[in-house]
């Protein structure tokens, strides 16, 4: 065990010492890395008087694979006499308009780990993230434009709400974790399918970047490794002196506008997060449409009495007025995931708040005058008669009007400043293969243009209702 505990006195951030007596239960997918944790954890449990249990999450994404790595997991627990735990997440059926399987499996499983962690205390979760999976994540931030906080998100100790999370092995790479379960007489784990697939960005840089970077520069893995943590370091410090200042607002509803004015934007972003997940009793992160707004409406002066309402998700904005900022909520309707239109028997239709209906011209001049966002004119003969309205889904694209590439409707809605949480209200009209022809009061695609062959347009019009 001297390798091991070498690796985890590299970083005084993580000291298990502090953990003596604790309850963990360690996530268990039946991977290297987390039969690694596992076992590192069961090797320390008299020492340290640890209670170790394993948990396996069984998403119900890989058919027959999935259950036999669950299979495979409680076997392994129940020879080496580990308290073992399987939890059932049915990821697929329980997504939220516009979000990737792969974070409803996050929020799914952070979900679970509260309700299992409730009212226990001197308990925590642990991980087996490890050092290449920092490096991954930290490329994958930078790409999304994280800042520091971001960039050094996979910490050794984190805490989520009420759940403190634990990576014991963020020190250790790969090659230290096989040399480790080797050393243990361990050849044979489960290998997930998916780990290969490179459609999955964090494949995609540990596949494709990474290993060309570390071939041709000898030192960049060390070095990279280091840059993350000396970053960590940084992030911390910036973190600690938000801390100081959100203590100044906390349990406040209302606050003054010039406190946060004359805060560092470093700062501001790390309280009113803070402020934020403090008022909506979760972990909220604002994205950089939000920051962005509430950055520029505090730095321009504004007009006596003018109130300033900022949108945050749906049904709650920020509101500026007389000095002050504070929460605003609001009743807001929630529109069915997918509606069926035929437009020959139905006129207009309802999505949420939005009326969406058409009109079937023929001359073609009067019509094309009116064009603007919440109108979109096709070629009535190559419209289908059924289409689809249904909410964005993460990953959808468009060929916007004009272009002849498709690009992803989360730039399209970047572009628009338009928060992820408000998408859900702009409706997705759709082909029946629900390939998306308009986004109603954003843009429409290239799909069936009107030119001089065109024999009668068929119009789409979006209002909102009063």
């Amino acid at each position: 065990m001297a390798r091991q505990y070498l690796y985890l006195r590299k970083n005084k951030n993580m000291n298990l010492e502090k953990f003596r007596g604790f309850t963990i239960y360690s996530g268990f997918s039946g991977g290297a890395d987390s039969l690694a944790l596992l076992l590192f954890l069961a090797e320390l449990s008299e020492k340290l008087e640890l209670k170790i249990k394993a948990v396996h999450f069984q998403h119900n994404l890989r058919g027959k694979e999935s259950a036999a790595d669950a299979s495979w997991c409680a076997d392994f627990c129940r020879k080496k006499k580990v308290d073992f735990r399987e939890i059932q997440l049915n990821v697929k059926s329980s997504m939220k308009p516009g979000e990737s399987i792969e974070s409803a499996a996050r929020r799914l499983r952070i979900e679970a780990w509260g309700k299992l962690l409730s009212g226990k205390e001197k308990t925590v979760v642990a991980l087996g993230h490890h050092a290449d999976d920092r490096v991954e994540n930290f490329f994958l931030r930078l790409c999304r434009g994280s800042n520091l906080s971001g960039l050094t998100s996979m910490r050794h100790v984190q805490k989520i709400g009420n759940i403190t999370f634990i990576r014991p092995l963020l020190a250790m790479n790969k090659k230290n974790i096989i040399e480790f379960l080797r050393s243990r007489g361990i050849k044979k784990w489960r290998e997930d399918s998916t780990n290969s697939d490179t459609v999955y960005k964090r494949n995609f840089f540990r596949k494709k970047i990474l290993p060309p970077i570390y071939s041709e520069i000898d030192f960049a893995e060390d070095g990279i490794a280091q840059s993350v943590s000396v970053l960590e370091q940084d992030s911390a410090f910036i973190e600690a002196e938000a801390e100081k200042k959100f203590r100044l607002i906390k349990e406040k509803k209302e606050t003054d506008s010039v406190f946060w004015s004359k805060l560092h934007s470093a700062l501001r972003i790390r309280v009113l997060r803070s402020w934020l997940s403090e008022l909506f009793g979760e972990d909220f992160i604002p994205d950089k449409n939000l920051i962005g707004r509430f950055n520029q409406e505090l730095s321009r002066p504004g007009k006596s009495g003018e109130k300033i309402i900022i949108p945050v998700k749906a049904g709650i904005s920020i509101k500026l007025q007389k000095g002050k900022c504070s929460i605003l909520k609001t009743k807001i309707e929630t529109p069915e995931k997918k509606i069926l239109w035929n437009w020959k028997k139905t006129k207009s239709i309802k999505w949420g708040s939005k009326i969406l209906s058409i009109c079937l011209v023929t001359k073609k001049n009067s019509v094309l005058k009116k064009r603007d966002d919440t109108v979109a004119c096709f070629d009535a003969e190559v419209i289908p008669e059924n289409l689809i309205l249904r909410v964005s889904e993460d990953g959808d694209r468009m060929i916007p009007f004009g272009s002849e590439k498709s690009i992803r409707l989360k730039k399209i809605f970047s572009d628009r400043k338009i928060s992820s949480d408000d998408k859900s209200s702009y409706p997705l009209l759709c082909l029946p293969d629900e390939s998306i022809i308009w986004i109603p009061g954003i843009r429409r695609s290239n799909f069936a243009p009107v030119s001089e062959k065109t024999k009668s347009v068929l119009m789409f019009s979006s209002t909102l209702k009063n």
